[in-house]
Order: C-alpha cells, then structure tokens, then sequence
C-alpha cells in the first residue's frame, strides 16, 4: 500500500464466498511492515470488518430443534409473580434464592454522573412494580405489574417449550403524552448459581462495547469467565457488556432471541456498583461480590457518551438514548 500522507487510494480485495451459507464477515487487519521506533514489525494500527452475507432469522429453529430434555420445572412466587424455580433433568438454572427480573438500571457511569442522569433517570433505579395479575394456562403464566411511578404497564409472559426452552417476554406499555424520564436499559437480569460463570458468546467483543462504543469490535465467537469480563475502573461503574449478541451460552444455558442483543455476566449486582446519588469515590476491591453470576439480558441500553465527561455533553447522542416508549424484549433460555 504505497500511499503517501493526506493521500487516497482504492485498492480491490479479492474474495469468494465459496458456497458459504448464514452470516459471512470480512476482517481486514493493518500492519506494519517494518518496525518503527516503538512499534515491531507486524503491529496492528488498525482493524475493519465487513458484512459480506447478513445472518439468516433461525431465531424459530434454534428454539424448535433444541435437544429434548427428561424434565423441566419452573414455579413462581404468587406474591411478587417471579419466577423462583428453573431447573432442567434435576439441575437449577438459578442460584439459592435467584430469580429472573425486570431490568431498568446500570450501575452508573463517570459519564452519567456527570449528566446527573443518576438524579435525572432516578424513578428506574427501583421502579414500583405491583402484581395485579398471576395467571398459568397450560404452559404458559402470564404476570402483569402496574408501575405507577413511570405511568407504564409491564406484562411478562413464560412459555415452557416441550424441549425444556423456556421463551420469556417482556412487554412494556407506556402513557402517551407522559412526562417520564427515559431508561437506561430495558432487559432483564438471571440471578445463576455462582459457578455457572463461563460465556460464550457470538457478537461483538471481545471487549466490553455500547451502542455509541462499538465500531472497535468486531463480530465473532468469543469465550469469557465471568471476572474477566469485569473491568477494574478507578471507580466501580457499568462494565463488561457486549453488543450485537446473536447467541449467548452461560453454563449450560444458550439464550437466543429474535433481534440482536446486549448480555454480560458478572459476579456483581448493579446495585454493589452503583454510586448511588453521590460519588463515594469507592474502588472495585471494595465491592462485596454477589452470590450469584448475574447474567444481563438487554434488549436496549443507553449509550455511555463521552464528547465531555462532566456536564451535559457527557451524556449519549440522542440516537443511543432508550426514550421512554412501548417496548418489548423476547429471549429464550436453551438448555443445551
């Protein structure tokens, strides 16, 4: 590539897809060819990846061609609607005392703090969520919650498949017109017992990204203990998510879902690493660890901005904000 400084050239990469089927992704790496002061030969300065065939929607054939299973149980507490029991051929999918909840919250980010989204977002921190109705028909139970505090309805459904897949979604319905502050995710988080904590992942990674921090990964299939996907910043905050999920394994879980997704899982909760309203100026060694691997499941989540880190233009472009809206987040848990 012989191109001078402020200088363009085209240059053809010549490729086949040899017959490939599903999703087919191009990565180009740019390296040196001599070493520089500082830089070997061989360095990687910069990386791209292009879409050459987009993934085919198997969503339906991931969840029907699952391998069958002896038994699966779920149950639910009639007093909150959660569901508090999962297990497949004898084995819980959650830990002691773990259930599966509506998520609304990030532990929250220099960045946020800096927006005061941590005081401007604060109704989703703990939002209000009284059960009004707990129904099971068939294979199906079906929890609806009122949440006055954000004026919204939250229905979630749970569908036991024949092959022990369980299929939850999460439907929020919102009052047209209200005055209520946008999320900062929508999603849901699986407390799993504690040593259910290897991931494997096919999206973007393998470091953590966002929907406005993203471009830097690239596609693939990647593999992550839950501790390593905890990053150690100064002060604890939001880590370890990934984007562009197209399936998910945890322990012997996979989760798919219809539309891509973000996911992490971590050994701490957001409410261990969240600031709270002030900045206690906290370390990550301080942090008590959860009695769970907390696997985050999203279907939105707002981006962590950055142009500034201190005032309003700290906070995500308005194209990676969660606008309070009518949404809903289908997922599936395959016990593989």
């Amino acid at each position: 590539m012989n191109v001078a400084p402020q200088q363009k050239r085209e240059m053809m990469i010549p490729y086949s897809l040899g017959g490939l089927k599903g999703e087919v992704m191009l990565n180009v790496f740019y390296e040196l060819k001599t070493a520089e002061p500082l830089l070997a030969e061989g360095e990687v300065l910069a990386q791209q990846q292009f879409e050459l065939q987009r993934r085919e929607d198997n969503y339906a054939a991931l969840v029907a061609n699952n391998p069958k299973t002896v038994n699966t149980e779920v149950a639910f507490d009639k007093t909150t609607g959660l569901l508090t029991k999962y297990t497949v051929d004898g084995v819980s999918m959650l830990g002691e005392g773990g259930t599966i909840r509506p998520n609304f919250w990030r532990a929250v980010t220099d960045n946020d703090m800096g927006a005061d989204l941590h005081k401007r977002l604060v109704v989703w921190r703990n939002p209000q969520m009284k059960l009004t109705s707990l129904k099971t028909k068939g294979a199906v139970t079906t929890a609806v919650y009122k949440m006055s505090e954000v004026k919204a309805t939250l229905t979630i459904i749970y569908k036991v498949e024949a092959n022990g897949a369980l299929t939850i979604s999460q439907k929020m319905k919102t009052t047209r017109g209200a005055d209520v502050a946008r999320l900062l995710r929508f999603g849901m988080v699986m407390e799993m017992p504690y040593d259910m904590d290897n991931s494997t992942f096919y999206g973007l990674g393998p470091v953590e990204n966002y929907s406005d921090r993203c471009t830097g990964q690239m596609v693939g299939i990647y593999t992550q203990t839950a501790d390593e996907q905890f990053w150690k910043y100064v002060r604890p905050q939001e880590t370890g998510t990934k984007t562009g999920i197209r399936w998910w394994q945890q322990g012997p879980l996979k989760v798919v879902s219809p539309q891509l997704f973000s996911a992490s899982a971590l050994h701490y909760s957001v409410a261990e690493m969240d600031e709270g309203d002030e900045k206690h100026q906290r370390h990550p060694e301080q942090l008590e660890k959860s009695p769970y691997t907390n696997l985050y499941l999203d279907g939105a989540m707002t981006g962590v901005g950055g142009i500034d880190s201190w005032g309003w233009n700290s906070e995500a472009l308005e194209p990676y904000r969660v606008p309070y809206a009518d949404r809903e987040f289908i997922f599936t848990l395959l016990p593989r």
